[in-house]
């Protein structure tokens, strides 16, 4: 625990009591938190919230028993305006103040009040897009506050600063050893036992963290208490105090003002050091302050430095490139204004000089190769090393839109991840990753709190950079102006970071953070680095006794209020995790002659290849297939609609969660209709239920539980589901598709069919889904050039779209309808290839080989993994083949053979092709290489025999007709 200083008034034991309590608690949020996957979880919230608020109450009930007066931070104004916005974005609004915020909210959601029933309203009411997760951020927001405002108070005298400064650097390096040690011995996991479902601990040094630039931002606000900490005990061992100046000696308040004293003569011991030396008599002196000197190095000083040396190498290991601007950014502040503010002379050159050498031998174990890579790219000063794949600047243009939409209050606090794709134009080129966070710190605050919230944001910050600037040259304290050093320092390294990085939502981050800058703060007041003459002398602001204990009640109240809401969160969490590790598991064929093959038993293999199978065996093969596979997808929906039930049992608002699990049910309900009598997919019912003309949502339901049974009970919840998330959340695209698949279990004659589809596209117009079956319809109407337009950038996507694309129109169209749509590159012809082969069309199959062999050396210079570019090669080879082109074959084995001189089996396949056509003194050469490369090969010699014949039967004058290529 961070013990920190007790006022002499502290007399009674229930004043102890809470005193120890409050300092108990500061100390678990900057010591523990950090730990709790850097409080960004469930587990985090719940024990960030109950913290502070706890700590808020015991604040509040000890201010009471004592009479505490208010400190002013003069932060209290951004906090509260920060408080302010979140809950007015959660409040519902009438139309004209909607409108004025926005015209917006009535142009993205004209279909939206149709799906939910008629109690919810006519339309959406509050300026936050996703209110639950708004109201909770809100709460989070309010530990801050609390945090700050209590921290404030709490700190009395520098010697707490130094405390505070010192658990900071400690946590940095506790955090970084953790790090080392799970990544030397890493299984996966989080400590070794928590799986996390997007990330592990072996790709990148995390720690506690789930991403490697959070970790990196963390141990950088360490960097700054840590150097001032080896500064500070490399001051008091040259001055040859070996005792810790920042303990309180007597236990009572006032060693400020000592602090300060020492430091004074300290400053006056040098001085006169200084002076004798240049008459000629420091002879002394300077034994004596070296012997000082090597009394501190042989433990403390070591170890500080190696603290320093690690944690810095484990920010480079993270290979976090803005993790290292803002690691960088702290070590050359900190040392530079440490150094300066010291007054340490050549010693100091020594300690810098050591710590230099002990963090380049830590380096040295380092992988050299990705971190000069990672280096390159940021002195290269290109956009496109920088940020690899664009998806940076792809998130800030789209988030760029959603501002000027939405410029004052936001969408609201959470809802990034739900609106970035409002205004995405290229969202189909990052359809496969989904942006939760703005990577941008100022960015995702414009985005998600408005131009105020923004606004708010800078000018904080601008106000304690200022205040630390002016308070680093008014103090005259060399203690206290070192304080403000170490946090301006970790300040501007955090700005830089956050320029490129959305950092500022991992909990243990801001409390770190916002610590610093209470000590900053703190320390950069004239007044607290001087010290009072008498101890506990009245400052601050004069506050009630019961306005103190009215603060103390809410804080309890709260604390008592978002407990089962932070329960329901973690439980609600767990099961999520549960289903998103839940993977798609398809049992091997128990008829391929292996099935009991036990451990160490030997197969031998047939020199000759295997005969193949007839064509209805082959049949039989996939169908099998096909049935195993529908067998393990069924198993795998079950296992996840289990655990997301069980997740929205717990926490009935995610409405994410909800729409998942409408998805499901829904394909878990196709699945299920494929092996009954009655195989229709649920749009077939759909179309079927409406072609009947029912009159009622009652006769449609009927009818659809006689053709389906239970199952119909599955697209019902979906339903409900899908509306529900509706009401937490109105810009789900994929939501709208759910219903336009169920809609008609409620309106007979589907009516909001085409409304729900136009809404989808409003509101997530560039999603590769929603454009596909806003495609699909239109073929389905007859409007093909519609579905064209819509479909351009679905099939250049993903593979999953653009295969569901080709098998809906490929057996209606010749394949040069899509060459000349859609202009596929190698990729996508690859996949042509497989539908058309798929459908047995020998015409248009020779179509796609021909484009095949010509795209893929055209594109292969693009491929940067030569494995890859050498496969693909190959696939172009044997395209040729097929066409029986062996001329053609040749000359693309020759250009891979010369990009890959190393690589055998272009150069066995252009061997055996130059014998097929009879070229045998071509194809020697490359048939020698290769019995040279792999002598066991029972194949090349044979190929080299019949080269030889035909070397017997050519003419000495040779034939005109074996030409050299």
């Amino acid at each position: 625990m961070l013990h920190l200083s007790h006022p002499e008034s502290d007399s009674n034991r229930l004043s102890r009591g809470l005193l120890w309590l409050v300092d108990l608690l500061i100390a678990g949020l900057i010591l523990v938190l950090p730990f709790i996957m850097g409080g960004r979880e469930a587990w985090g919230h719940w024990f960030l919230i109950s913290a502070a608020l706890l700590l808020g109450a015991a604040w509040a009930a000890y201010a009471m028993v004592q009479g505490c007066r208010y400190q002013i931070s003069w932060l209290e104004l951004f906090l509260v305006i920060g408080l302010a916005i979140a809950w007015f974005q959660t409040q519902p609004q009438p139309a004209p103040v909607m409108s004025r915020f926005s015209a917006e909210y009535d142009r993205l959601l004209p279909t939206w009040a149709g799906t939910q029933p008629e109690a919810v309203g006519p339309r959406w009411s509050t300026l936050s897009l996703t209110p639950v997760e708004t109201r909770h951020a809100w709460w989070v927001f309010l530990a801050y506050a609390v945090i700050v405002t209590v921290l404030f108070q709490r700190l009395r005298q520098p010697a707490d600063c130094y405390r505070l400064l010192k658990g900071v650097g400690i946590v940095g390096v506790l955090m970084t050893s953790f790090a080392l040690l799970q990544w030397a011995t890493s299984n996966d996991r989080f400590f070794w036992f928590y799986k996390h479902p997007f990330t592990d601990t072996t790709v990148h040094l995390k720690g506690a963290f789930t991403n490697r630039n959070h970790f990196a931002q963390f141990l950088s606000l360490t960097i700054g208490p840590l150097l001032w900490w080896l500064f500070h005990d490399v001051r008091r061992f040259l001055q040859g105090d070996t005792t810790d100046g920042s303990r309180a000696r007597t236990g009572r308040t006032g060693s400020a003002s000592s602090e300060s004293g020492r430091s004074g003569s300290g400053s006056r011991r040098r001085s006169k050091g200084r002076s004798r030396g240049r008459s000629g008599s420091s002879r002394p002196a300077t034994a004596a302050a070296w012997s000082g000197f090597q009394q501190g190095l042989s433990v403390p000083i070591l170890m500080l430095l190696c603290g320093v040396s690690v944690v810095i190498v484990a920010v480079l290991l993270s290979l976090s490139r803005g993790g290292m601007i803002a690691a960088g950014a702290v070590t050359m502040i900190a040392l530079v204004g440490l150094w300066r503010g010291f007054r340490l002379g050549g010693a100091m050159a020594g300690i810098l000089l050591g710590g230099g050498f002990l963090f380049l031998g830590l380096l040295a174990f380092s992988d050299q190769e990705q971190l000069q890579t990672k280096l390159d790219q940021l002195v290269s000063g290109d956009a496109d090393q920088i940020d690899t794949g664009g998806n940076r600047r792809a998130v800030w243009a789209a988030d760029a839109k959603v501002i000027r939409q939405f410029p004052l209050l936001g969408t609201g606090v959470g809802s990034h991840r739900d609106v970035y794709t409002l205004y995405m134009d290229n969202y189909a080129d990052f359809a496969m990753a989904e942006m939760t966070h703005a990577e941008s710190s100022f960015v995702h605050a414009a985005l998600e709190t408005g131009l105020v919230g923004a606004g708010c944001l800078v000018a904080a910050l601008l106000c304690l950079l200022g205040r630390l600037v002016i308070g680093m040259f008014r103090v005259r304290d060399d203690a206290g102006r070192a304080c403000v050093i170490a946090v301006l320092a970790c300040t501007v390294g955090a700005v830089l970071h956050a320029v490129v990085d959305f950092i500022w939502y991992v909990p243990a981050i801001v409390v770190t953070s916002l610590t610093l800058a209470v000590v900053g703060l703190k320390s950069a007041s004239v007044s607290f680095s001087a010290g009072p003459d008498v101890p506990d002398r009245p400052s601050g602001i004069w506050f009630p006794r019961p306005v103190w204990a009215v603060l103390g009640g809410l804080c309890l109240l709260g604390l008592i209020q978002i407990q089962p809401e932070l329960v329901a969160r973690i439980s609600g969490e767990r099961h999520l995790h549960a289903a998103l590790r839940t993977k798609l598991d398809v049992p091997p064929d128990q008829s391929d002659g292996f099935a009991d093959l036990q451990a160490g038993e030997a197969i031998s293999l047939d020199e000759e290849e295997p005969a193949r199978l007839s064509q209805q065996a082959e049949a039989e093969y996939e169908m099998k297939a096909l049935v195993r596979r529908q067998a393990a997808m069924v198993r795998y929906l079950g296992q996840r609609i289990q655990h997301l039930n069980a997740s929205l049992q717990a926490r009935p608002d995610q409405h994410r969660v909800r729409l998942m699990l409408a998805e499901h049910l829904i394909r878990l309900f196709d699945l299920l209709q494929m092996k009954s009598d009655n195989p229709m997919p649920l749009n077939m019912i759909r179309d079927a239920a409406l072609a009947s003309g029912f009159e009622s949502s009652q006769e449609v339901q009927a009818w659809v539980r006689k053709a389906c049974g239970s199952k119909t009970e599955l697209v019902l919840l979906a339903d409900r589901l899908a509306r529900a998330s509706l009401r937490d959340c109105p810009v789900q695209g994929h939501a709208y598709l759910s219903l336009v698949e169920t809609q008609f279990l409620n309106d007979p004659r589907d009516t909001l069919h085409q409304p729900l589809i136009d809404q989808a596209m409003l509101v997530r117009g560039h999603d590769p889904r929603v454009r596909f079956v806003a495609g699909r319809e239109a073929i389905m109407s007859g409007d093909q050039q519609t579905a064209m337009q819509l479909w351009q950038s679905v099939f250049h996507s993903t593979q999953h779209f653009r295969l569901n694309i080709l098998q809906l129109i490929a057996a209606q169209v010749p394949v040069e309808f899509f060459l000349h749509q859609f202009q596929p590159n190698a990729e996508e012809l690859k996949d042509l290839l497989n539908v058309y082969d798929a459908l047995g069309r020998e015409r248009d199959i020779e179509v796609v080989l021909r484009s095949l062999c010509a795209a893929i050396p055209a594109e292969a210079h693009t491929i940067e993994d030569e494995e890859e570019r050498l496969q693909d090669m190959m696939l172009a080879y044997s395209a040729a083949r097929r066409l029986n082109d062996l001329d053609l074959a040749i000359s693309i084995l020759h250009t891979t053979a010369t990009d890959f001189p190393l690589a055998f089996e272009p150069r066995y396949h252009l061997g055996m092709t130059l014998v097929e056509l009879e070229r045998p003194k071509d194809a020697m050469p490359h048939l020698q290489w290769c019995h040279e490369q792999d002598p066991g090969n029972i194949w090349i010699p044979k190929l080299i025999v019949r080269a030889r014949r035909q070397m017997l039967k050519i003419p000495e004058e040779g034939s005109p007709r074996l030409t050299q290529l």
